[in-house]
C-alpha cells in the first residue's frame, strides 16, 4: 500500500490511503460478523465452549489473531483520536489476543465460560456499531 501525504483537521495523515483500506476491511468483518452471530444467536453459546475445550482451535486461533495484529500494527501503528487511532487500537488488541491465546491457551476454557448470552449480545452490538461506522468511514465518509 502506498503512503499519501494529505490534510486532515490541520494534521498531516501519512497513512491515510491505508487507513480508509483497513477500515474498509475492519468495517465489512464487524457488520458480517454481527450478522452471522445474530443468525446463529442460539449456537453461538455452545460453539464458545466447545472451542474452548479444543487446544488446536485455540492455537490456531491465536495464530490468526496475532498474524492479523501484527499486519494492522506493522502498517498502521497511528496512534490519534478519532477513526485512524481507532484501527490501531483494534490492531493491538488483535495482536495481544492472538499472543495471549497462544502462550497461555489453557486460560481460554476459564475466560469462554464467563460468556454469557447477555455478553455475547451485548459484544455483537458493539461490533455492528464499530463495524457500522468504520464501514461508512471506509466507503462514504472520505
Amino acid at each position: 500500500m502506498r503512503r499519501v501525504n494529505t490534510e486532515q483537521g490541520g494534521k498531516k495523515g501519512k497513512y491515510m490511503e491505508t487507513s480508509l483500506f483497513l477500515a474498509r476491511i475492519m468495517g465489512l468483518y464487524l457488520v458480517i460478523a454481527f450478522v452471522a452471530v445474530l443468525i446463529n444467536k442460539k449456537m453461538i453459546s455452545g460453539l464458545i465452549k466447545d472451542t474452548a475445550k479444543d487446544t488446536a482451535l485455540i492455537m490456531f486461533g491465536g495464530a490468526t489473531a496475532l498474524i492479523i495484529g501484527l499486519l494492522v500494527v506493522l502498517t498502521h501503528n497511528v496512534w490519534t483520536v478519532g477513526w485512524v487511532g481507532l484501527i490501531t487500537l483494534l490492531g493491538w488488541i488483535c495482536l495481544v489476543k492472538g499472543a495471549l491465546m497462544l502462550l497461555m491457551p489453557q486460560k481460554a476454557p476459564s475466560l469462554s465460560v464467563k460468556m454469557s448470552d447477555g455478553l455475547i449480545t451485548f459484544c455483537s452490538l458493539i461490533m455492528l456499531i464499530l463495524g457500522a461506522f468504520l464501514a461508512y468511514i471506509g466507503f462514504l465518509g472520505q
